[in-house]
Protein backbone atom coordinates (compact mmCIF):
# COMPACT_ATOMS: atom_id res chain seq x y z
CA UNK A 1 0.00 0.00 0.00
CA UNK A 2 2.89 2.66 0.27
CA UNK A 3 2.63 3.25 -3.46
CA UNK A 4 -0.66 3.98 -3.09
CA UNK A 5 -1.70 0.47 -5.48
CA UNK A 6 -4.03 -1.41 -5.26
CA UNK A 7 -4.13 -5.21 -5.91
CA UNK A 8 -7.19 -6.98 -6.38
CA UNK A 9 -7.41 -10.98 -5.48
CA UNK A 10 -10.07 -13.43 -7.03
CA UNK A 11 -12.04 -15.19 -3.81
CA UNK A 12 -14.20 -17.73 -4.78
CA UNK A 13 -17.05 -16.69 -2.00
CA UNK A 14 -18.40 -13.82 0.08
CA UNK A 15 -15.42 -12.36 2.70
CA UNK A 16 -15.77 -10.69 5.77
CA UNK A 17 -14.02 -9.85 9.13
CA UNK A 18 -10.65 -9.13 7.40
CA UNK A 19 -7.43 -9.19 9.80
CA UNK A 20 -3.90 -7.55 9.20
CA UNK A 21 -0.72 -9.26 10.87
CA UNK A 22 1.73 -5.95 11.32
CA UNK A 23 4.42 -9.36 11.97
CA UNK A 24 3.79 -11.47 8.47
CA UNK A 25 2.38 -9.40 6.36
CA UNK A 26 -0.42 -11.50 6.21
CA UNK A 27 -4.02 -10.98 5.74
CA UNK A 28 -7.04 -13.15 7.03
CA UNK A 29 -10.57 -13.11 6.70
CA UNK A 30 -13.70 -15.53 6.87
CA UNK A 31 -15.38 -16.80 3.48
CA UNK A 32 -19.00 -17.60 3.65
CA UNK A 33 -19.82 -20.04 1.01
CA UNK A 34 -24.28 -20.19 0.80
CA UNK A 35 -26.12 -23.41 0.62
CA UNK A 36 -26.80 -25.10 -2.40
CA UNK A 37 -29.60 -27.90 -3.40
CA UNK A 38 -26.72 -30.58 -2.33
CA UNK A 39 -25.08 -28.86 0.47
CA UNK A 40 -25.47 -26.65 3.53
CA UNK A 41 -23.32 -23.12 3.50
CA UNK A 42 -20.21 -23.61 5.29
CA UNK A 43 -17.24 -21.04 6.51
CA UNK A 44 -13.51 -21.26 5.81
CA UNK A 45 -10.56 -19.41 7.25
CA UNK A 46 -8.87 -17.93 4.09
CA UNK A 47 -5.12 -16.09 4.50
CA UNK A 48 -3.58 -13.74 2.04
CA UNK A 49 0.07 -14.66 2.09
CA UNK A 50 2.57 -13.07 -0.06
CA UNK A 51 0.03 -12.56 -2.76
CA UNK A 52 -1.02 -16.15 -2.65
CA UNK A 53 -4.22 -17.00 -1.51
CA UNK A 54 -4.91 -20.28 0.90
CA UNK A 55 -8.09 -21.70 2.39
CA UNK A 56 -8.22 -23.24 5.49
CA UNK A 57 -11.37 -25.52 5.58
CA UNK A 58 -13.48 -25.83 9.06
CA UNK A 59 -13.68 -28.94 10.14
CA UNK A 60 -17.43 -30.73 10.23
CA UNK A 61 -17.64 -29.74 14.23
CA UNK A 62 -16.91 -25.82 13.44
CA UNK A 63 -20.14 -23.74 13.25
CA UNK A 64 -21.36 -20.64 13.84
CA UNK A 65 -18.72 -18.68 12.05
CA UNK A 66 -21.34 -17.14 9.30
CA UNK A 67 -21.56 -13.68 11.46
CA UNK A 68 -17.95 -14.07 13.10
CA UNK A 69 -14.65 -12.81 13.02
CA UNK A 70 -10.93 -12.99 13.10
CA UNK A 71 -7.87 -10.95 14.83
CA UNK A 72 -4.32 -12.32 14.61
CA UNK A 73 -1.79 -12.64 17.47
CA UNK A 74 0.90 -9.93 17.60
CA UNK A 75 3.49 -12.18 16.82
CA UNK A 76 1.28 -13.81 13.53
CA UNK A 77 1.69 -17.15 14.19
CA UNK A 78 -2.28 -17.45 15.22
CA UNK A 79 -5.75 -16.10 14.77
CA UNK A 80 -8.31 -15.93 17.43
CA UNK A 81 -11.21 -16.47 15.70
CA UNK A 82 -15.37 -15.71 17.30
CA UNK A 83 -17.81 -17.60 16.05
CA UNK A 84 -21.34 -16.16 16.55
CA UNK A 85 -24.65 -17.54 15.35
CA UNK A 86 -28.15 -16.24 15.79
CA UNK A 87 -29.28 -17.55 18.67
CA UNK A 88 -26.77 -19.87 19.43
CA UNK A 89 -23.52 -19.93 21.85
CA UNK A 90 -20.79 -17.85 20.75
CA UNK A 91 -17.27 -19.12 21.14
CA UNK A 92 -13.84 -18.41 20.84
CA UNK A 93 -11.61 -20.32 18.77
CA UNK A 94 -7.66 -20.24 18.30
CA UNK A 95 -6.45 -21.12 14.90
CA UNK A 96 -2.50 -22.14 15.02
CA UNK A 97 -1.38 -23.94 11.31
CA UNK A 98 1.78 -25.26 13.50
CA UNK A 99 -0.51 -27.34 15.93
CA UNK A 100 -1.28 -30.52 16.15
CA UNK A 101 -5.16 -29.80 16.12
CA UNK A 102 -4.94 -26.56 13.95
CA UNK A 103 -8.75 -25.78 15.24
CA UNK A 104 -9.25 -25.56 19.28
CA UNK A 105 -12.13 -24.02 20.93
CA UNK A 106 -11.04 -22.22 23.95
CA UNK A 107 -14.65 -20.90 25.49
CA UNK A 108 -18.17 -21.72 25.02
CA UNK A 109 -20.16 -18.68 25.91
CA UNK A 110 -23.79 -18.56 27.58
CA UNK A 111 -26.58 -17.83 24.95
CA UNK A 112 -26.96 -14.25 26.57
CA UNK A 113 -23.58 -13.32 25.53
CA UNK A 114 -22.66 -11.79 22.28
CA UNK A 115 -19.29 -11.15 21.49
CA UNK A 116 -18.63 -7.78 19.80
CA UNK A 117 -14.77 -7.36 19.55
CA UNK A 118 -11.36 -9.11 20.09
CA UNK A 119 -7.86 -8.37 20.57
CA UNK A 120 -4.53 -9.89 21.40
CA UNK A 121 -2.47 -8.34 24.69
CA UNK A 122 0.73 -7.35 23.23
CA UNK A 123 2.43 -10.19 25.02
CA UNK A 124 0.04 -12.75 23.03
CA UNK A 125 -0.95 -14.54 26.35
CA UNK A 126 -4.59 -12.89 26.50
CA UNK A 127 -7.30 -11.89 24.94
CA UNK A 128 -9.43 -8.94 25.42
CA UNK A 129 -13.05 -9.69 24.37
CA UNK A 130 -16.00 -7.26 24.57
CA UNK A 131 -19.32 -9.09 25.68
CA UNK A 132 -22.21 -7.62 25.44
CA UNK A 133 -24.75 -8.86 27.69
CA UNK A 134 -27.39 -7.11 29.26
CA UNK A 135 -24.94 -4.63 29.74
CA UNK A 136 -21.40 -4.72 28.34
CA UNK A 137 -18.33 -5.74 29.62
CA UNK A 138 -14.78 -6.11 28.46
CA UNK A 139 -12.61 -9.44 29.61
CA UNK A 140 -9.56 -10.29 29.93
CA UNK A 141 -9.64 -14.06 28.81
CA UNK A 142 -5.49 -15.85 29.43
CA UNK A 143 -5.57 -18.25 26.96
CA UNK A 144 -1.91 -19.58 28.35
CA UNK A 145 -3.41 -22.20 30.10
CA UNK A 146 -6.22 -23.08 28.02
CA UNK A 147 -4.06 -23.95 24.47
CA UNK A 148 -2.95 -27.27 24.35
Amino acid sequence: VEDGRIEPFPASASGHAPSGSLATNRVAYLELEEATATRPSRTTLAVIDGGEHRLYPNAASLQGFANGFVAWSPDGRRVALVAAQANSRNSLWIWDPDAREPFQRLLELPVTVRVRGIAWTPDGGSLVVAEQESRSDIVLFDIASSIR
